[in-house]
């Protein structure tokens, strides 16, 4: 189709409509939804990996937005055994600070992590999920909450995300960028809270 890239193709499609008994709002149209097209490409690569197989097969995503893809596709599974690493009987007690907040808390807490950790891992910016964290810690430094529990708890995730995608069909050749775009934004991280723990009171 690149030859009709600059061609005019002015459609009447009244008959259509009128059959249909429908037309878009002005709202859905083209023009108006090309932004967001363009964002939703950047925020949900892997949906265009699904509604785009060939694109898929011929690997044409670059590494890190593989990764995001398959995180993002296991995301569910991710949070289901993190949190049932923090609630096992053998070691709940190391994470009782942690757990010590309402289950739709721990939700959005949990959330709001993952969302930060796809866009840093989507962007290479490590920056982002240090400062997600890192204002994570100061929060809790300021409720007396013990900030090595997050820090262990954040090394738990990215082991778990590490695991998980280890596993993927998705992740299949991803395996030595793993470190380098998971284990080390998780390392940053803990970095930052440690950055918080060791401020002066």
């Amino acid at each position: 189709m690149a030859q009709c890239i600059d061609r005019r193709l002015d459609v009447d499609a009244s008959r259509t409509r009128s059959r249909l008994g429908w037309a878009p709002t002005e709202r859905l149209g083209i023009i108006r939804r090309m932004p967001f097209l363009a964002q939703n490409r950047k925020d949900y690569p892997h949906e265009w990996l699904k509604r785009n197989r060939v694109a898929a097969r011929r690997g044409r995503l670059r590494v890190p937005s593989r990764i995001q893809a398959a995180l993002a596709a296991h995301e569910t599974t991710v949070l289901r055994r993190f949190e049932e690493r923090l609630r096992d009987p053998a070691r709940r007690r190391r994470f009782s600070g942690y757990l010590d907040c309402s289950p739709t808390h721990l939700e959005e807490q949990h959330n709001l992590i993952m969302g930060q950790l796809l866009c840093t891992i989507r962007t290479g910016e490590k920056g982002i999920f240090m400062n997600c964290c890192q204002a994570l810690a100061e929060r809790w430094r300021e409720e007396g909450r013990p900030l090595e529990q997050l820090e262990e708890a954040l090394n738990d995730l990215g082991q778990v995300c590490v695991a998980t995608l280890r596993g993927a069909p998705e992740a299949v050749g991803l395996e030595p960028a793993l470190y380098d775009h998971v284990t080390m934004t998780f390392q940053f991280a803990i970095d930052a809270v440690r950055e918080v723990a060791e401020r002066p009171e």
